[in-house]
């Protein structure tokens, strides 16, 4: 017999020996593996592999591909609602929620809710990190992630996902909570609002990057530029108590930060790109569209007829050519109706958005730390009793100018006044206003070299259209 032979036969007869001393382990030999109980290191208890893969859901384990092309919508709901479950008593409600890396597509249409009948049962989104390849894609008229229809909100954190809503509706949007404690961070999200915590308690909304999908007037495809003619999205709805800390937006957003209730805060956060960086005391509305068109200066609006009930006179009313702080002066809904205070800045087309809000307050709330580039305002007290408002660097516009090319220009020798039409829309608010404006003929300046900044380079504009403007006089 060879030494090979022989060295084999008795490390198979050590191996029946240890067996023979050790009958528990050699109770389980035949044990099927999911049914194969071992302790962790150190741990005086054995579990199931099943047992232990179960303390996190993995949406994968539930059918989703994550690859950027297939439906996950049904597979990750299976998973949240698997989760807020009690698995016919087997399991206590809630848990976490993992997504590996990978692009999960929600088809338009389709939505994720985390709600449920039971208030006990805590969620916690988690995946794999910002920007490192795990992300939700959707386009709904809605918000991608909310508590649906469901009367209690489950959600308890959120994190290391991204979340794009490509639908530019206004009142649609990435996230919406209702809940207390909401822990949402490390994630980037796009919407037309990024965050709608407006009616949450407590929520924290932090280390975040997100931009806005406000285009502006109907038709005028005007989507993140440095004027923008946003006038419905709003970035960050903070309600009683909630935080937004160390939050970037980064364009089209009407509003970046909006503050209302009692004691929200907004610390060390940035945008960029907007209309208004921050305002106290404004909640989100409900939109309806225009049925017809109102020419400059109007101030009845017609809408299909009839009107919903919740359309009354006193509600506050937004969007493009509205002047702000419009309110509703008197409602027919028969006729589909209704009169606002100020007349409009400028034409609205028929099939234009108008929002109606509910005047609230921002009660005690803080802005701390804040920087702003290229927002037109930058805080504004809309509505606003005993807020603190410190220690913050706002800046118009940062840099030299770009260039905007004319196609055509008239002068009106009797008034003195230039007319001047743009190739694309130029971005500037209706109304006058004083801006930098330097003129380039043939491939140099006029007047002025790049980034010299003078009182005299500014001219009195009218912004008559989105595509000209007047040059009625300059500061020379």
């Amino acid at each position: 017999m060879s030494p090979q032979i022989i060295r084999r036969r008795v490390l198979l007869g050590g191996a029946a020996s240890a067996l023979t001393f050790t009958p528990s382990r050699a109770a389980q030999a035949d044990t099927t593996f999911e049914n194969f109980g071992f302790a962790a290191t150190g741990a005086p208890t054995a579990r199931t592999m099943p047992d232990r893969l179960a303390d996190v859901i993995n949406v994968k384990d539930w059918g989703a591909k994550g690859d950027g092309a297939n439906d996950d919508t049904a597979a990750i709901q299976n998973a949240i609602n698997y989760c807020i479950s009690t698995a016919n008593g087997t399991k206590q409600p809630g848990g976490k929620v993992f997504f590996p890396a990978g692009r999960y597509i929600i088809p338009a249409g389709s939505y994720l809710y985390v709600g449920s009948s039971n208030p006990n049962a805590r969620v916690i989104l988690q995946g794999s990190g910002q920007q490192f390849g795990c992300s939700i894609f959707g386009n709904y008229n809605g918000f991608l992630i909310s508590q649906g229809t469901q009367p209690h909100d489950n959600l308890q954190c959120f994190e290391g996902i991204d979340v794009i809503n490509g639908n530019a509706t206004p009142g649609s949007g990435a996230i919406k909570v209702t809940g207390t404690a909401v822990g949402i961070r490390n994630a980037q999200l796009q919407g037309m609002t990024q965050v709608d915590a407006s009616q949450a308690q407590g929520c924290a909304i932090s280390d975040i990057v997100g931009s806005g999908k406000d285009v502006g007037p109907p038709g005028s495809g005007v989507a993140g530029s440095l004027y923008p003619f946003s006038e419905y999205g709003v970035g960050y709805y903070l309600g009683n108590n909630c935080v937004a800390q160390n939050v970037r937006t980064q364009g089209a957003n009407w509003i970046a930060f909006a503050l209302s209730g009692r004691g929200a805060a907004c610390i060390g956060c940035s945008c960029e790109v907007g209309s208004i960086g921050v305002r106290f005391g404004w909640v989100p509305g409900f939109n309806v569209l225009t049925s017809a068109s109102a020419v400059a200066g109007a101030t009845t609006l017609q809408f299909s007829a009839p009107l919903p009930g919740s359309v009354v006179a006193g509600l506050i009313v937004s969007g493009w050519n509205i002047p702000d702080s419009t309110n509703i002066v008197s409602v027919n809904q028969g006729a589909g109706t209704i009169v606002i205070s100020s007349g409009l800045s400028n034409a609205l087309p028929s099939g234009s958005y108008v929002t109606f809000t509910v005047d609230t307050p921002a009660i005690g709330c803080v802005l701390e730390g804040l920087q702003t580039e290229a927002v037109l305002t930058a805080v504004e007290l809309f509505n606003a009793e005993a807020c603190l408002v410190q220690a913050n660097v706002l800046t118009g516009v940062v840099g030299i100018p770009w260039t905007q090319e004319f196609t055509g220009a008239t002068w009106n020798s009797g008034s003195h006044v230039v007319t001047v039409t743009t190739a694309a829309p130029h971005n500037l608010r209706p109304g006058f206003s004083n801006v930098p404006l330097l003129l380039q003929m043939n491939g140099g300046l006029s007047e002025f070299a790049p980034g010299t900044w003078r009182e005299n380079m500014f001219h009195l504009l009218h912004i008559c259209r989105c595509d000209s403007f007047y040059l009625s006089r300059s500061r020379h």
